[in-house]
Protein backbone atom coordinates (compact mmCIF):
# COMPACT_ATOMS: atom_id res chain seq x y z
CA UNK A 1 0.00 0.00 0.00
CA UNK A 2 0.52 3.66 0.27
CA UNK A 3 0.80 4.05 3.58
CA UNK A 4 4.43 4.92 4.92
CA UNK A 5 6.27 2.69 7.92
CA UNK A 6 8.68 3.31 10.77
CA UNK A 7 10.61 0.88 12.98
CA UNK A 8 13.13 0.00 15.73
CA UNK A 9 13.88 -2.49 18.04
CA UNK A 10 14.26 -5.44 14.85
CA UNK A 11 17.62 -7.44 15.44
CA UNK A 12 17.94 -8.58 11.71
CA UNK A 13 16.48 -5.85 10.12
CA UNK A 14 19.13 -6.27 7.29
CA UNK A 15 18.17 -9.19 6.11
CA UNK A 16 14.80 -7.55 4.87
CA UNK A 17 16.44 -5.28 2.28
CA UNK A 18 15.43 -7.26 -0.55
CA UNK A 19 12.46 -8.12 0.58
CA UNK A 20 10.35 -4.68 1.38
CA UNK A 21 9.31 -1.65 -0.51
CA UNK A 22 12.04 0.27 1.00
CA UNK A 23 10.81 3.46 -0.40
CA UNK A 24 8.25 3.48 2.21
CA UNK A 25 9.94 1.33 4.63
CA UNK A 26 12.74 2.90 6.77
CA UNK A 27 13.75 2.36 10.34
CA UNK A 28 16.58 2.43 12.86
CA UNK A 29 19.38 -0.57 12.78
CA UNK A 30 19.84 -2.29 16.48
CA UNK A 31 23.03 -3.95 16.11
CA UNK A 32 24.11 -4.28 19.93
CA UNK A 33 27.49 -3.61 21.05
CA UNK A 34 30.50 -6.32 21.89
CA UNK A 35 33.98 -4.69 21.84
CA UNK A 36 33.67 -1.74 23.99
CA UNK A 37 31.71 -3.63 26.59
CA UNK A 38 34.06 -6.66 26.83
CA UNK A 39 36.91 -3.88 26.89
CA UNK A 40 35.36 -1.89 29.13
CA UNK A 41 34.63 -5.59 31.76
CA UNK A 42 38.52 -6.47 31.55
CA UNK A 43 39.08 -2.48 32.70
CA UNK A 44 36.93 -3.56 35.57
CA UNK A 45 38.18 -6.55 36.38
CA UNK A 46 41.60 -7.73 35.39
CA UNK A 47 41.33 -11.38 36.55
CA UNK A 48 38.04 -12.13 33.95
CA UNK A 49 38.82 -14.85 31.88
CA UNK A 50 35.53 -16.20 30.75
CA UNK A 51 32.12 -14.42 29.04
CA UNK A 52 29.08 -16.49 29.96
CA UNK A 53 26.51 -15.13 27.19
CA UNK A 54 22.59 -15.75 28.77
CA UNK A 55 19.92 -16.01 26.36
CA UNK A 56 16.55 -17.61 25.38
CA UNK A 57 15.68 -19.60 23.33
CA UNK A 58 13.56 -17.05 20.70
CA UNK A 59 14.21 -15.64 17.33
CA UNK A 60 16.07 -12.74 18.82
CA UNK A 61 18.39 -15.05 21.22
CA UNK A 62 19.29 -17.07 17.86
CA UNK A 63 19.89 -13.64 16.36
CA UNK A 64 22.14 -12.14 19.67
CA UNK A 65 23.36 -15.38 20.23
CA UNK A 66 25.15 -15.83 16.22
CA UNK A 67 26.23 -12.34 16.47
CA UNK A 68 27.89 -13.00 20.18
CA UNK A 69 30.14 -15.82 18.55
CA UNK A 70 31.84 -13.72 15.66
CA UNK A 71 32.94 -10.75 18.22
CA UNK A 72 34.50 -12.99 20.85
CA UNK A 73 38.68 -12.62 20.96
CA UNK A 74 40.68 -14.62 22.91
CA UNK A 75 38.36 -15.33 26.20
CA UNK A 76 37.02 -18.21 26.88
CA UNK A 77 33.49 -18.13 25.81
CA UNK A 78 30.20 -19.52 26.92
CA UNK A 79 26.75 -20.18 26.86
CA UNK A 80 23.80 -20.59 29.58
CA UNK A 81 20.12 -21.04 27.65
CA UNK A 82 16.62 -20.22 28.97
CA UNK A 83 13.51 -22.44 28.59
CA UNK A 84 12.13 -21.42 32.29
CA UNK A 85 12.93 -19.99 35.42
CA UNK A 86 13.13 -23.26 37.37
CA UNK A 87 16.15 -24.78 34.74
CA UNK A 88 17.87 -21.23 34.58
CA UNK A 89 17.84 -21.53 38.68
CA UNK A 90 18.95 -24.82 38.81
CA UNK A 91 21.97 -24.32 36.40
CA UNK A 92 23.15 -21.23 38.07
CA UNK A 93 23.51 -23.22 41.22
CA UNK A 94 25.96 -25.38 39.76
CA UNK A 95 27.99 -22.56 38.33
CA UNK A 96 31.21 -20.73 39.65
CA UNK A 97 30.61 -17.41 38.52
CA UNK A 98 33.42 -15.52 39.78
CA UNK A 99 35.88 -13.76 37.53
CA UNK A 100 33.36 -14.25 34.87
CA UNK A 101 31.80 -11.76 32.91
CA UNK A 102 27.91 -11.96 32.66
CA UNK A 103 26.74 -10.74 29.07
CA UNK A 104 23.02 -10.72 28.94
CA UNK A 105 21.34 -10.78 25.22
CA UNK A 106 17.87 -11.82 25.93
CA UNK A 107 15.52 -12.63 29.03
CA UNK A 108 12.61 -13.69 26.88
CA UNK A 109 10.80 -16.76 26.89
CA UNK A 110 8.41 -19.41 24.56
CA UNK A 111 6.68 -21.16 26.61
CA UNK A 112 3.32 -19.37 28.30
CA UNK A 113 4.63 -17.76 31.08
CA UNK A 114 4.58 -13.30 30.96
CA UNK A 115 7.89 -11.82 30.56
CA UNK A 116 7.79 -10.15 33.57
CA UNK A 117 7.45 -12.84 35.74
CA UNK A 118 9.96 -14.36 34.09
CA UNK A 119 12.09 -11.59 34.29
CA UNK A 120 11.76 -10.95 38.09
CA UNK A 121 12.60 -14.74 39.19
CA UNK A 122 16.39 -14.06 36.81
CA UNK A 123 16.74 -10.69 38.21
CA UNK A 124 16.11 -12.01 41.63
CA UNK A 125 18.83 -14.92 41.06
CA UNK A 126 21.46 -13.24 38.97
CA UNK A 127 21.19 -10.52 41.93
CA UNK A 128 21.68 -13.24 44.75
CA UNK A 129 23.35 -16.16 43.61
CA UNK A 130 25.89 -14.63 41.03
CA UNK A 131 29.01 -12.53 41.83
CA UNK A 132 30.55 -12.18 38.71
CA UNK A 133 30.20 -8.93 37.03
CA UNK A 134 27.32 -8.31 34.73
CA UNK A 135 26.88 -6.25 31.27
CA UNK A 136 24.42 -5.73 28.63
CA UNK A 137 23.48 -3.96 25.98
CA UNK A 138 20.17 -2.06 26.68
CA UNK A 139 19.57 0.51 29.11
CA UNK A 140 16.89 -1.00 31.10
CA UNK A 141 19.38 -3.52 32.73
CA UNK A 142 20.71 -0.92 34.60
CA UNK A 143 17.94 -0.88 36.72
CA UNK A 144 18.31 -4.26 38.01
CA UNK A 145 21.71 -5.76 36.82
CA UNK A 146 24.09 -4.12 34.74
CA UNK A 147 26.51 -2.29 36.20
CA UNK A 148 27.33 0.17 32.87
CA UNK A 149 28.29 -0.02 29.19
CA UNK A 150 27.83 0.99 26.14
CA UNK A 151 24.14 0.79 25.40
CA UNK A 152 21.17 1.18 22.89
CA UNK A 153 18.57 3.23 25.05
CA UNK A 154 14.86 2.81 23.92
CA UNK A 155 14.28 6.24 24.07
CA UNK A 156 16.94 7.22 21.49
CA UNK A 157 15.46 4.64 19.46
CA UNK A 158 11.93 5.85 19.62
CA UNK A 159 12.42 9.40 19.37
CA UNK A 160 14.64 8.54 15.82
CA UNK A 161 12.14 6.61 14.27
CA UNK A 162 9.60 9.14 14.80
CA UNK A 163 11.60 11.90 13.29
CA UNK A 164 12.11 9.30 9.98
CA UNK A 165 8.20 9.64 9.69
CA UNK A 166 7.94 12.96 10.14
CA UNK A 167 9.87 13.58 7.44
CA UNK A 168 8.48 11.40 5.40
CA UNK A 169 5.08 12.75 6.33
CA UNK A 170 6.52 16.24 4.69
CA UNK A 171 7.79 14.47 1.93
CA UNK A 172 11.25 14.58 2.99
CA UNK A 173 11.88 10.67 3.47
CA UNK A 174 15.51 9.50 4.25
CA UNK A 175 16.69 7.97 1.13
CA UNK A 176 18.44 4.80 3.47
CA UNK A 177 16.78 1.94 4.14
CA UNK A 178 18.46 1.81 8.27
CA UNK A 179 20.21 4.34 9.76
CA UNK A 180 22.58 3.51 12.01
CA UNK A 181 22.08 2.30 15.78
CA UNK A 182 22.66 5.11 18.21
CA UNK A 183 24.52 4.10 21.36
CA UNK A 184 25.29 6.23 24.48
CA UNK A 185 27.90 5.07 27.63
CA UNK A 186 25.52 4.87 30.94
CA UNK A 187 26.58 3.50 33.89
CA UNK A 188 25.27 2.42 37.62
CA UNK A 189 26.34 5.00 40.18
CA UNK A 190 25.14 2.84 43.06
CA UNK A 191 26.22 -0.19 41.86
CA UNK A 192 29.81 0.93 40.79
CA UNK A 193 29.91 2.20 44.52
CA UNK A 194 29.19 -1.26 45.80
CA UNK A 195 31.47 -2.94 43.72
CA UNK A 196 34.56 -0.68 43.99
CA UNK A 197 34.33 0.33 40.31
CA UNK A 198 36.45 3.37 39.68
CA UNK A 199 34.20 6.17 37.54
CA UNK A 200 37.00 6.15 35.61
CA UNK A 201 36.55 3.15 33.80
CA UNK A 202 34.15 4.95 31.68
CA UNK A 203 34.35 7.87 29.13
CA UNK A 204 33.56 11.09 30.38
CA UNK A 205 30.72 11.85 28.71
CA UNK A 206 28.69 8.79 30.55
CA UNK A 207 25.04 8.89 31.67
CA UNK A 208 25.31 8.07 35.57
CA UNK A 209 22.07 6.86 37.00
CA UNK A 210 20.69 5.89 40.69
CA UNK A 211 23.37 8.75 41.35
CA UNK A 212 23.16 8.89 44.87
CA UNK A 213 22.43 12.02 47.02
CA UNK A 214 24.17 14.72 47.65
CA UNK A 215 22.74 15.36 51.64
CA UNK A 216 24.51 18.31 52.27
CA UNK A 217 23.51 20.21 49.11
CA UNK A 218 19.98 18.23 49.60
CA UNK A 219 19.93 20.35 53.03
CA UNK A 220 20.92 23.39 52.05
CA UNK A 221 18.15 23.70 49.03
CA UNK A 222 15.46 22.66 51.54
CA UNK A 223 16.62 25.78 54.18
CA UNK A 224 16.46 27.97 51.02
CA UNK A 225 13.10 26.96 49.97
CA UNK A 226 12.28 26.98 53.36
CA UNK A 227 13.52 30.60 53.45
CA UNK A 228 11.65 31.36 49.94
CA UNK A 229 8.51 30.14 51.82
CA UNK A 230 8.96 32.28 54.78
CA UNK A 231 9.71 34.79 52.96
CA UNK A 232 6.63 34.87 51.18
CA UNK A 233 4.30 34.47 54.20
CA UNK A 234 5.87 37.16 55.74
CA UNK A 235 5.16 39.91 52.97
CA UNK A 236 1.88 38.32 52.38
CA UNK A 237 1.20 39.11 56.04
CA UNK A 238 2.21 42.94 55.72
CA UNK A 239 -0.31 43.22 52.80
CA UNK A 240 -2.98 41.78 54.91
CA UNK A 241 -1.98 43.85 57.73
Amino acid sequence: GDVPVTFCGINNAENYRQKVDTTKIKGIAENIEFAENIQTALKINQQITEVMFITDSTLTGGILMSEAKKSIGALKVSFLYLDNPEEFISQTNAINFKNKLIYILSLYSKIDRTTNELTNEIVHTLKHKTDGLIIGPWDFLLKDLAVGGYVIRAKDQGTEAARIMVATLRNNTPTSFLKPTQYCWMADEEKCIQKNISPSVFPSETIWVNKKSNWLLLMLKCYHYKYILLTIKQQFDSYKN
